[in-house]
């Protein structure tokens, strides 16, 4: 029998009270708290690695009856010394779960549920005077969260945890705090700890955010910005995090209101690079600012005011160059927080931007390193610089600076589709904004080339080759000087084969296009060499396709061939015109005379080569 059974502490506490107090006045539970004084401080004060040999688990196994009496004994005396009876019972029961073995003193979580332990850590966290007892209480359930399944972790939610601990965070005790004292009070750190964990484990984040705004938390939350310790600091962007994916705009705003933007860029600011904890916190802190920037464009403009640029893109540059063939997730959050700050419409200032453009050129050479695995990467990173390359003149003689161009036309023949679809997006934009010096430096590293090869090798890769006819499409929209370029580069006869054999709909429609768009916009001489290439007929097939634009453009490149027909006729006779009929061309204009769309071209058509069919 041990000392503790000898006190003869009933187990039904609550109906013994007078016994009990009889125990406190005589003072004989008295060497009881001297020996769990010695248990507590000699088990804290291991080190980790002797916890973990086979003895100290096996004893603190066996102790475990002794620490459901503790707390019996504990909360029934609720004085200084059953209150250090609690601190010692929740530290063990932490031991107990820290210090597992895969063997046979494995401790079972369920115990804790099962036994009652839960509910008395739980309350435990409640008593406001007990700071010592409420932070070991907190860290245990901490504990318990991390090692515990979601159905555990939802049975600890259920028995009112979350109320608790945000009650420790504003305790009528401790709302008189300064803001300093406030931030080194200890429980306080333990309960934002455990509410972060939580948070993380199970989906309670849109929970925490209707509290923190009821019960007008946010404040001080953003007071934990300015905590020493980097892991506190890491628990409050959780809760940001919880804020902008659980959130509603209204309690986003309440975030604004107490500064978050400008807490965040204080982070960021954080000179110490050299500390891994600081700067794993900082890129979080990064990753959040994106987030924000992610909602609308009041939101980016709002963080791109706010933060400070330069230091953000060094951030993920460094982050960035963490990724690894094994794991590629820091270059992912790295451009992913890139793109939420330049995408949006109206764009925002290049030249706030410009300093991601480092970043952005290691990005596309990632793959260069570690190979297929960054081809998410490479994908983003392109859409990014495509973004960029639509503001003009500035952004796209910053690329060209950066030397992308070369890295850019060689990524055309890239065997992702996505990524070659993206690539085009940056060529057509460099064909629509770019000056004509700019332009040379793509054609400088052979872009049509590039072209030409995936028009002639194109096999199941349906999307590359509906980019590439697209892409043509709007380059020659854009600027027909361009067409004679293409002419020379032997690009429209595959378009041309493409159009007329092609079996899916999307893909004959864009080859359709991009013959009609050169046929609006050529000189005679180049209309004549694309009849010459069989454009007619393509053309002729494309009058009843869908959408409007498209269908457009073939009945008003139909109409420049013919006027070109009519200034060749011979005896009398355009000979596009016959071209048109014998490929079935003219049913088609026929059948849409009367269509509001096209139905006035259809007739200028038939005004000019057919009267007698009008």
């Amino acid at each position: 029998m041990t000392k503790y059974k000898r006190l003869n502490i009933p187990p039904d506490v609550e109906k013994n009270r007078k016994s009990l107090e009889k125990l406190r006045k005589e003072k004989r539970y008295w060497w009881l708290h001297v020996k769990r004084t010695d248990q507590y401080f000699n088990i804290e004060h291991y080190e980790p690695e002797l916890m973990v040999k086979y003895g100290e688990r096996k004893r603190l196994f066996e102790q475990f009856p002794q620490m459901k009496r503790d707390f019996a004994a504990g909360l029934a005396l609720r004085e200084t010394y059953g209150s250090f009876l609690l601190e010692s019972a929740a530290y063990r029961i932490r031991l107990l779960l820290v210090y597992k073995d895969d063997g046979h003193y494995d401790f079972p979580l369920a115990t804790l549920f099962s036994n009652g332990i839960i509910d008395n850590l739980v309350e435990c966290c409640r008593y406001g005077h007990w700071h010592g007892v409420r932070s070991r209480a907190a860290e245990t359930l901490g504990q318990v969260i991390s090692d515990g399944t979601t159905a555990q972790v939802q049975e600890l939610v259920n028995r009112d945890a979350i109320p608790v601990l945000l009650q420790m965070l504003n305790d009528e005790e401790i709302r008189h705090y300064d803001d300093e004292k406030w931030l080194d009070y200890f429980v306080t750190n333990k309960a934002v700890n455990t509410l972060a964990s939580l948070s993380a484990k199970l989906d309670v984040g849109g929970d925490l955010v209707t509290r923190f705004v009821n019960q007008d938390l946010c404040g001080r939350l953003m007071l934990l910005f300015k905590h020493p310790k980097p892991c506190i600091v890491d628990c409050v962007l959780t809760f940001v995090e919880n804020f902008l994916t659980r959130g509603g705009e209204d309690q986003i705003q309440v975030l604004h209101e107490h500064q978050v933007l400008d807490h965040l860029a204080q982070v960021l600011a954080d000179p110490a690079w050299h500390n891994l904890s600081i700067l794993i916190v900082q890129y979080k802190a990064a990753e959040a600012l994106g987030n924000f920037a992610r909602r609308s464009t009041r939101w980016r403009d709002l963080v791109i005011d706010t933060a400070p640029l330069i230091p953000l893109f060094q951030l993920l540059h460094r982050l960035s160059r963490e990724a690894t063939s094994i794991n590629t997730s820091s270059a992912i959050r790295a451009s992913r927080t890139i793109g939420n700050l330049c995408f949006g419409s109206p764009p925002p200032s290049f030249d706030k931007l410009r300093p991601s453009l480092p970043v952005l050129r290691y990005l596309i050479d990632l793959e260069l390193r570690i190979e297929e695995e960054a081809i998410p990467v490479l994908k983003h990173a392109c859409l990014i610089i495509a973004c960029l390359a639509r503001g003009g003149f500035d952004p796209i003689n910053a690329l060209i600076e950066q030397n992308m161009c070369p890295r850019l036309v060689m990524l055309l023949a890239h065997t992702n589709s996505e990524v070659v679809a993206n690539v085009l997006k940056i060529v057509e934009n460099f064909f629509r904004s770019g000056t004509d010096n700019q332009i040379q430096v793509l054609h400088g590293n052979q872009v049509l080339q590039r072209l030409l090869n995936i028009l002639n090798n194109h096999d199941n890769r349906p999307l590359t080759l509906r980019s590439v006819c697209r892409a043509i499409a709007n380059i020659v929209s854009y600027r027909s000087s361009q067409i004679q370029r293409m002419v020379d580069a032997a690009i429209f006869p595959p378009i041309i084969q493409i159009a007329i054999n092609q079996e899916v709909d999307d893909i004959k429609y864009e080859a359709v296009y991009a013959i009609s768009s050169a046929a609006r916009r050529g000189s005679q001489d180049q209309i004549r060499y694309l009849v010459g290439q069989g454009s007619i007929e393509a053309l002729s097939l494309g009058l009843l396709c869908e959408g409007y634009t498209r269908r457009t453009s073939c009945f008003q490149g139909l109409l420049n061939i013919l006027r070109v027909g009519e200034v060749d006729k011979v005896d009398g006779v355009n000979p596009y015109a016959e071209m048109v009929t014998n490929s079935g061309g003219l049913a088609r204009i026929q059948s849409q005379m009367d269509d509001p769309d096209v139905g006035e071209i259809a007739r200028k058509m038939l005004r000019l080569c057919w009267p007698r069919e009008l």
